[in-house]
């Protein structure tokens, strides 16, 4: 997500304008780069796939504590 800040985000060869509010979503078969960046503020959110996460399946009892 763009927090701050313009650019150009170049997705598999195809050139976006990035501004303020956008949002990008990178699969794991893309590439991609930013260049013409002038104050560019990036807030980066990795998601994977629940099959990735199984080693979490046995720690419900930390969120009783709060």
């Amino acid at each position: 997500m763009v927090t701050q800040g313009i650019g150009l985000h170049v997705l598999n060869g195809r050139p976006y304008t990035l501004c303020p509010g956008m949002v990008c979503y990178i699969k794991s078969c893309d590439y991609h780069l930013f260049d013409n960046v002038s104050n560019l503020n990036l807030t980066n959110v990795l998601y994977r796939s629940d099959s990735s996460f199984t080693y979490l399946n046995n720690i419900s009892h930390f969120s009783d504590r709060c």
